[in-house]
């Protein structure tokens, strides 16, 4: 039988409820052990739900091995009294899992898993003929099956755009610092299994010092790449001191700019020049998200969460907003942010939401951290918004704690909105690896929800 993980399948942390009824709400279901978690990623195909996980490191295996997870979606009666359940699906080997891609193009499904460690990118395609799951004894009726990899140095994150028909994989190299894109070319059928071969073509790198992250914006006829830029040792520019303590780690360079690639219209060959600089410290990841808004357009974000500066991790993310008549992204807000690793965007009804994931201090070894989530709420009449950086406010409404936390994934399932929580934890220790699945009721908008918000920090 496959390992089914519900509300009461692992030990229940204590959890500190206030007694006034609050605007959004965070309801733990499920606490799901992890080997050094670095995020999720949800998908539905055939109808099924699946919560894929990326584990970095189980602490033991030799070259940062891990069994990264693939769980399949259950929910009996009302999910909002926990009812939801994951079952183990599949288990895909990985060496330093740094997250985990779900795409479809052309009919075919993709699960990329960048290896932080390994000097690989490997790939999967979902394939109905492969069904002896006796290993882990999953339902019959297809998985994913390794079609390649991609040779990467230190790959962060993975992404997929379409362009013109075509699809293709873009890839952050921490280590060899650049963004490399690469087409997805589907070959003839393999003999053996009769199914399809693939292959990956290099098209561009974009040189990006400490590249790791990234994130797509397909915005009308641009499309624009914006590469995280974690470190950079040729960096002489100075940031302001914001929070007291020693230089850390020999004055390391986190004063970074982190770039925006666009792409060079009718080019011919898709291609990418410089667009954009923004300053950051430490940037470590990238979230973009565009929302329809009825009456006024879409409302199109980047947040990007930053790490630390050169004096600690005491620093503010930033909240941006593209500008259609310059083509740029304005910075509109900000928010002090505790190591801040990575941020999800996501909209219930008609508010905006930004989940920023805190992980402590990874060189001071201090992973327990609060992550919080914040409701992007705007300062000004929206029918004369401007975008400036006191143009939106993020009001917390909610506060967890977490260890050692790598990033949030929001996604719907049968009609119910879920939020889950990445904890890498103690990686050396093996220690609090343990990651969260909450369901949401959050109310429509209204004045008096601004004065409300939920502390679930608890003591662990």
């Amino acid at each position: 039988m496959p390992r089914v993980l519900g509300r009461f399948s692992v030990p229940i942390l204590q959890w500190h409820y206030g007694l006034e009824a609050n605007a959004f709400t965070l309801r733990p279901v499920i606490d799901i052990p992890t080997e050094g978690n670095a995020g999720f990623e949800f998908f539905a195909t055939n109808g099924s739900g699946y919560l894929a996980a990326a584990n970095f490191w189980d602490g033991v295996s030799a070259h940062m091995e891990a069994e990264s997870r693939v769980y399949s979606v259950s929910t009996k009666g009302s999910v909002a009294k926990g009812s939801m359940t994951l079952s183990n699906f599949q288990n895909i080997r990985s060496n330093g899992a740094h997250g985990v891609d779900f795409f479809e193009f052309r009919g075919d499904r993709f699960l990329v898993v960048p290896n932080y460690y390994g000097n690989h990118v490997d790939v999967y395609c979902w394939s109905s003929q492969v069904d002896d799951f006796s290993d882990a004894g999953q339902e019959k009726g297809g998985r994913f099956r390794f079609v390649g990899e991609i040779a990467a140095k230190g790959a962060g994150q993975t992404d997929f755009f379409e362009r013109d028909g075509r699809g293709y994989i873009v890839v952050g190299e921490n280590f060899a610092e650049f963004v490399s894109i690469y087409e997805v070319f589907k070959l003839a059928s393999s003999s053996e299994i009769g199914e399809p071969k693939f292959q990956f073509q290099i098209m561009q790198q974009l040189p990006t010092p400490g590249a790791g992250s990234i994130a797509i914006a397909d915005i009308e006829q641009d499309l624009f790449i914006v590469a995280c830029s974690y470190f950079d040792e040729n960096s002489n520019r100075h940031i302001s001191r914001e929070s007291t303590g020693v230089l850390r780690n020999g004055g390391a360079p986190w004063a970074t700019q982190s770039l925006v690639w666009r792409s060079i219209p009718n080019s011919g060959t898709l291609s990418f020049n410089l667009h954009q600089r923004i300053d950051t410290r430490g940037c470590h990841d990238a979230e973009y998200r565009s929302f329809e808004v009825v009456g006024s357009g879409p409302r199109r974000f980047l947040f990007l969460s930053e790490d630390r500066s050169n004096f600690g991790v005491d620093v503010h993310s930033e909240l941006f907003e593209f500008d259609e008549v310059s083509s740029f992204f304005r910075k509109v807000g900000s928010v002090r942010t505790d190591g801040a690793h990575a941020a999800e965007l996501f909209r219930i009804g008609q508010d905006f939401y930004v989940a920023v994931a805190n992980f402590g201090d990874r060189l001071a070894e201090r992973f327990e951290a609060t992550s919080k989530i914040f409701r992007i709420e705007d300062k000004k009449d929206k029918t004369n918004r401007t975008l400036d950086e006191d143009s939106v406010n993020l009001v917390e409404v909610a506060a967890v704690t977490s260890n050692g936390a790598t990033d949030w994934e929001y996604f719907e399932w049968a009609g119910a909105s879920f939020i889950v929580l990445s904890n890498e934890g103690d990686i050396q220790r093996r220690q609090k690896q343990v990651s969260r699945l909450f369901y949401i009721d959050a109310s429509p908008s209204s004045d008096q929800k601004k004065s409300h918000k939920q502390d679930l920090r608890d003591e662990l």
